[in-house]
């Protein structure tokens, strides 16, 4: 093989190997307008159907993006919204987001099992 003959197959070569990363490139550009689509979808049902609750969500995700997490008001906020809850009502939002997550509805708490004798009539007579 002559060096020519060479640098020609090398450089059909290289031209395939750009065009299959054009077409991969391509497809992963409508593959990212569609999931955009969808996004869009999805975001403007949610502003339709719950538009209070669409707007908590984004002044959250403001607050936290623009650093409110770590200022002294939101600290101080904390402080006070824990300490009159009261341990009580604390315990009780904790049982309630177990539940929540785990899907049990009592929060997942062991059941009380009947010890042998318990609950059974044993009236001889």
């Amino acid at each position: 093989m002559t060096v020519a003959t060479e640098r020609g197959t090398t450089g059909a070569k290289t031209v395939e190997q750009v065009n299959v990363l054009a077409a991969d490139a391509q497809d992963l550009a409508m593959d990212l307008q569609a999931t955009a689509h969808q996004i869009e979808e999805f975001l403007t049902e949610q502003v339709r159907t719950n538009p209070y609750r669409t707007l908590l969500v984004a002044a959250g995700a403001g607050y936290v993006l623009g650093g409110g997490l770590a200022s002294t008001l939101t600290r101080e906020v904390m402080r006070l919204a824990f300490r009159s809850m009261g341990p009580s009502m604390l315990a009780a939002t904790l049982v309630k987001g177990v539940a929540a997550v785990s899907g049990a509805p009592d929060g997942g708490r062991p059941r009380k099992t009947q010890r042998k004798g318990e609950g059974e009539n044993n009236d001889a007579g």
